[in-house]
């Protein structure tokens, strides 16, 4: 019996890459305030950089790194959260 390794899915976006993304299911972090930052301040989408990859249950999601009202914020999204490339 040949023991077949599973197919590794490649990811779709690269680090430091700057993309679109939607940010309603996100929890973003004020990284100098060390905090997640309520549902009603997060805005609806960014323009962030991918600052890391990771694969909770399989599926690609990305870091994101992005200023929002002069703080750097950082959050994870799933890979269909991302339109695109900017």
């Amino acid at each position: 019996m040949m023991n077949v390794a599973p197919r590794r899915r490649h990811y779709a976006y690269a680090r430091g890459e700057e993309v679109l993304a939607h940010l309603s299911q996100a929890r973003v972090y004020h990284v100098r305030g060390g905090g997640q930052l309520s549902d009603a301040c997060v805005p609806p989408w960014t323009i962030g950089r991918i600052i890391g990859t990771r694969r909770p249950a399989g599926e690609p999601a990305y870091l994101l790194a992005f200023p929002h009202d002069d703080s750097d914020c950082v959050c994870w999204v799933a890979e269909a959260a991302i339109e695109g490339v900017c």
